[in-house]
């Protein structure tokens, strides 16, 4: 038997629905832009087999251009980081009274990558009673559940379990989240 023959949809992410109405992409996007978008794809397309060799070398080009970009952008963070190591920031004069920040960790069957995620927000250099940490797992996730269960977590963490309904999405698991949330940030 299918197990979501009998689908019944998430109460939170309906309301989000309603609330939404004509906000969403769906409406946003009306038959006139669409039909536009429409003939751009087909004029693209009608150039692409008309002029093959012109079409295939500007596609190379911006290609190319976009790969050194992204190869700048890179090269730049990583050597003109005027910061070399967490010492230096300590130093700076941080204000004392630091908001709380939330941070949400939605998982679904990650259990190999779980210990190393949680490591690296518990070593962000904040002070540990100024973060919240939730971790939004569906109570039909064993793997998950199994490897939060076997690990040390941080004071600051709580494991949110939401019911498996659709829709099946990660902005469903924040949705659930999101109500409990202290932090301003």
């Amino acid at each position: 038997m299918n197990p979501h023959s009998t689908i019944r949809e998430d109460g939170i992410a309906v309301e989000a629905r309603k609330k939404l109405k004509s906000l969403s992409s769906y409406h946003k996007i009306r038959w006139p832009f669409r039909y536009v978008l429409l003939g751009l794809l087909v004029a693209v397309v009608v150039t692409a087999v008309m002029y093959p060799l012109s079409f295939g070398l500007l596609v190379f080009t911006l290609g190319f251009f976009n790969y050194l970009f992204l190869l700048v952008f890179r090269l730049s963070n990583v050597l003109g980081s005027s910061i070399k190591n967490t010492s230096e920031i300590s130093d700076l004069n941080l204000p004392t009274d630091l908001p709380l920040v939330s941070i949400v960790l939605p998982l679904k069957n990650e259990g190999d990558v779980i210990k190393a995620t949680i490591d690296k927000i518990e070593a962000i250099d904040y002070p540990s009673q100024q973060k919240e940490l939730y971790i939004v797992v569906e109570q039909t996730d064993l793997l998950t559940r199994r490897t939060l269960r076997d690990l040390d977590l941080p004071l600051f963490a709580q494991i949110l379990l939401i019911p498996e309904q659709p829709p099946f999405t990660k902005a469903r698991a924040l949705m659930h989240a999101l109500p409990k949330l202290r932090g301003r940030f």
